[in-house]
């Protein structure tokens, strides 16, 4: 897994630097020295970094491809090593679907936080429930739950939690894809030992991967050629599946 981390920061140039401001340091409202942390989540399948339309096996042998694949992280928390939790967003979308409508891809978001020693990210998996029940016209470009993110549905007054989207061969190529939503498959609590420092003025790289090998098989096994198929309330299993096996396929 190191080696692929490696390869990973190469092809997406993660590297800390100094955080580019007029002031090499920064302080918050109240006078406290502070620096950013840069969360960075990358997709790796079958061992490597996740490259849309790029053909991979599923646990079946078969050949199957991404060719969407978006998600909302909410409630981001940083553990200090004293055990002080600290949340530092409400919600947050990584996309990697090439050629976006909202702008270039999301594989990062950045956040202010307090100079210290940190061991732990915490975050849950969708839209919480309170954001989940606002009206999408409220928010203004560039906020994560803004229509130009098209992670709402015209049907339905909540948003699509993760979307991904692509196609199997079986006897033919089937198109899959996966749109959960709605408060019951919302997942509470993904927590990752990550140590790190948060320098003055300084710009910190917290790296998570997301396995999706495991995405496809715990604590669920899925079928995609069988059962790919979910707008979330037409079927709820399968959402709620795919849902808990997110979750857990972060590392």
């Amino acid at each position: 897994m190191k080696k692929i981390l490696y390869v990973a920061l190469a092809i997406l140039g993660l590297t800390s630097c100094l955080f580019n401001d007029d002031d090499s340091d920064d302080n918050n409202d109240s006078g406290t020295m502070t620096g950013t942390v840069q969360l960075q989540v990358v997709p790796i399948v079958n061992g490597e970094v996740l490259t849309m339309n790029e053909i991979y096996q599923d646990n079946f042998g078969r050949d199957y491809w991404f060719s969407t694949l978006k998600f909302y992280l909410s409630n981001i928390s940083i553990i200090s090593s004293s055990g002080v939790q600290t949340q530092i967003s409400d919600i947050a979308i990584f996309d990697y679907e090439p050629n976006r409508i909202g702008g270039p891809i999301r594989t990062t978001e950045s956040f202010r936080v307090d100079v210290g020693t940190y061991s732990a990210v915490r975050f849950e998996t969708g839209v919480s429930p309170d954001l989940n029940a606002m009206d999408v016209t409220t928010f203004p470009n560039g906020h994560p739950l803004a229509v130009q993110n098209n992670m709402f549905w015209s049907w339905n007054t909540n948003f699509i939690f993760t979307k991904a989207e692509g196609n199997i061969i079986a006897d033919s190529t089937i198109p899959w894809f996966v749109h959960t939503g709605t408060d019951e498959v919302y997942q509470p609590m993904v927590s990752l030992n990550k140590s790190f420092q948060v320098n003055s003025g300084q710009n910190t790289i917290v790296q998570v991967v997301l396995n999706l090998d495991e995405l496809l098989n715990a604590p669920n096994q899925l079928d995609l050629a069988t059962d790919g198929q979910s707008h979330t309330t037409d079927n709820l299993e399968l959402a709620k599946a795919y849902q808990e096996n997110l979750a857990n396929a972060f590392e």
